[in-house]
């Protein structure tokens, strides 16, 4: 719909899955609660204790485009696809099933209250995770993408002592002096033939200074310095 509006959304993709979509010129956040609660909707509720409300049932193999204005008797049980549920689900399906059987059945209304009720559930449920995750640890977890990245900002503010980690630059502890790569191997070749050690920009303690100035190849036992011209 933002790419028919001309607008380009910033995504973070996650192989197939978007974990995150931004409006830019709104600056509106698109995040997936999958993120941070990782279960089925239908577990939510309980989870937060709002017992108050429960995910319905809805006929998901009835959903196809000639009975978009379905309007008659109730739907046989099979397009609720029973074979998916778990056991207590089974149950509770059946009895509602039950009180439902028989009575009419308009496609668009149900649609419109089952669509209506799974926004209701995730959001209620989104606003209890986010107020329990404030008052806990004192921090957005929706300003972040998983909760991963929310938990790792709750340590970094919270419990992460001062100089207690140390700051890696992003490639590494690298030896940034320029050298000849002819020369390295010029030098292991001289190293290897006449069984010395020669130190030189590629051994870990890097090449030898002196006065200041880097040196090629430095032989310490005959204090000898090479210049690889």
């Amino acid at each position: 719909m933002m790419l028919q509006q001309g607008v380009s959304p910033g995504v973070i993709p996650n192989g197939s899955k978007l974990m995150l979509i931004t409006h830019t010129e709104l600056n509106i956040k698109i995040i997936d609660s999958f993120n941070f609660l990782p279960m089925a909707l239908s577990k939510l509720p309980s989870c937060f204790g709002l017992s108050e409300i429960k995910k319905g049932f809805f006929p998901q193999l009835f959903n196809i485009r000639d009975n978009q204005q379905f309007v008659g008797p109730f739907n046989d049980a099979n397009y609720f696809r029973p074979d998916q549920l778990s056991s207590k689900a089974w149950v509770e399906f059946l009895g509602w099933y039950e009180a439902q059987k028989g009575g009419n059945f308009d496609f668009q209304a149900e649609m419109l209250s089952y669509c209506r009720s799974d926004v209701d559930i995730l959001r209620r449920c989104c606003i209890q995770f986010r107020k329990q995750f404030i008052e806990i640890a004192d921090v957005d977890p929706f300003c972040y993408v998983t909760i991963a990245s929310a938990c790792m900002a709750t340590f970094r503010a919270k419990h992460l002592e001062k100089d207690t980690i140390a700051m890696v630059p992003m490639h590494g502890h690298v030896n940034k002096t320029k050298f000849s790569h002819d020369a390295i191997r010029w030098m292991e070749y001289v190293a290897l033939k006449e069984s010395i050690s020669i130190k030189h920009a590629m051994n870990q303690t890097g090449e030898q200074i002196v006065n200041g100035i880097s040196v090629d190849g430095t032989v310490l036992r005959q204090k000898l310095s090479i210049s690889f011209m």
